[in-house]
């Protein structure tokens, strides 16, 4: 079957479909196969391997090359529109530039969960914006998203944090705020440390601090409306 297949591509399932994939995987390291390794990540399901996969980047376990030849594709429709141009690279020894192909309307943003003494969650407007959202930034090429946001924090509210001060917190994707016809891929991070006295600045406009009894009357961001403020304050409906 690795012979004759022109991908592989794993669906959300248990031991065995991880074995078979990563197999695959491995396969294609070691320069066995030049083909393309997917996983359809239905509502999300592979987002914490993506996670483990930049936690080994960053740890120094693997190279980005190998990396770069995991596809995490999000509708079957991107899947039948991208096969045959995928195969067409990575025979061409064009790996990654897939990803680039698959997610070019995609930003992908690190950002903080960030709580002050009452139980507020920060969020800031940039200028010439109207919705409120976490605190963060893109990711700038050969940068991991804990550099890219601590970058970001120090930038647009004067604030310095150290890198054990983060934690991750998953990885969440929803419809760009500012950026029509844009997906936004967050990496984001809480902070145990409560937050006091912040400052806009850069492109920062304006700082909300949000509370369950002030939600409806701002405009919040998608990704912090749909994802951040349910897992903030579950009992919200």
């Amino acid at each position: 079957m690795a012979e004759l297949a022109s991908c592989f591509i794993a669906l959300p399932g248990g031991a065995g479909t991880a074995e078979e994939i990563f197999e695959q995987w491995t396969w294609g390291q070691l320069g066995i196969h030049d083909k393309p390794c997917a996983f359809l990540n239905v509502n999300h399901f592979y987002n914490p391997l993506r996670v483990m996969v930049h936690q080994m980047v960053s740890e120094g376990f693997m190279k980005q090359d190998y990396a770069d030849m995991l596809l995490f594709l999000r509708i079957c429709t991107i899947l039948s529109s991208f096969l045959k141009p995928i195969y067409h690279l990575f025979q061409n020894g064009q790996r990654g530039t897939e990803i680039a192909m698959l997610e070019q309307k995609t930003i992908h943003i690190a950002a903080a969960v960030m709580m002050d003494d009452k139980g507020r969650l920060l969020l800031v407007r940039k200028r010439g914006t109207v919705y409120f959202m976490q605190p963060g930034g893109k990711i700038e090429p050969g940068e991991d998203a804990r550099s890219a946001l601590i970058r970001e924090l120090r930038e647009e509210l004067n604030l310095e944090l150290s890198q054990e001060e983060l934690t991750p917190l998953g990885e969440f994707t929803d419809s760009a705020a500012n950026e029509p016809g844009y997906l936004l891929h967050a990496c984001m991070f809480s902070m145990e440390r409560r937050i006091q006295d912040v400052k806009p600045a850069a492109e920062i406009e304006e700082i909300l601090w949000l509370s369950p009894s002030n939600i409806s009357s701002n405009q919040l961001a998608p990704l912090t409306l749909n994802k951040i403020v349910p897992h903030v304050w579950p009992s919200i409906p």
